[in-house]
């Protein structure tokens, strides 16, 4: 699947570099995609709702919502897009880019890109941790876990006695079949591994 994935946007990438020698075509391109991921992304916000009953959560008008679920509204202002970034609980990310950096970050139109989670304090718990971690190199034991694939070089695992003190698990160039838990010194007999927002897939004693 990812083979086929790769090879998609391989040809993708083709195409728009012949194209994109042309500057009314890049310009096009840019403007018909944003409209676009916008558009599918307002969608996906309302679900199931009729647009009347959408537009009332976000305070908008049926029309409005209608305007901002088609494709082909160039109207969109970053007002606009803070509002329903709030209503929705999800954050905005916008600058000017290269068009290397355009094309690097616009390749990715799969659901999980077009449906961010609304905000999730344990995540950034999460990236609070691995952060301390990855740059801190005092108080840790390196316990070896054997037999675990973490999906990610990094992975958070959290001890099944103090699931409020969670650690995080670092995977080193070369193991694949196997990973070092970097952990606090302190002795906790017993750990379940997590991976992402999955059920916990393995359970060591250390």
């Amino acid at each position: 699947m990812d083979d086929e994935r790769d090879l998609v946007a391989s040809h993708r990438f083709l195409s728009l570099a012949e194209k994109f020698h042309n500057k009314d075509y890049r310009d096009g391109y840019v403007a018909a995609h944003t409209r676009g991921v916008l558009a599918r992304q307002m969608r996906n916000f309302r679900g199931e709702l009729p647009q009347a009953d959408f537009a009332a959560k976000i305070g908008k008008q049926k029309t409005v919502v209608s305007r901002l679920e088609n494709p082909a509204y160039s109207g969109w202002s970053l007002r606009t897009m803070l509002e329903i970034a709030r209503k929705e609980n999800v954050a905005v990310f916008v600058r000017f880019v290269d068009f290397p950096t355009f094309l690097k970050y616009s390749d990715d139109m799969s659901d999980a890109a077009m449906r961010p989670r609304s905000y999730d304090q344990r995540e950034i718990d999460t990236l609070a941790y691995i952060d301390e971690h990855r740059y801190s190199s005092s108080s840790r034991t390196t316990i070896n876990i054997t037999a675990f694939k973490p999906e990610t070089e990094w992975t958070l695992i959290t001890p099944k006695q103090r699931p409020h003190k969670p650690v995080v698990i670092h995977t080193e160039a070369g193991e694949p079949a196997a990973a070092k838990m970097i952990a606090s010194n302190d002795s906790i007999p017993s750990y379940e591994t997590i991976m992402r927002d999955r059920n916990p897939v393995d359970s060591r004693t250390a």
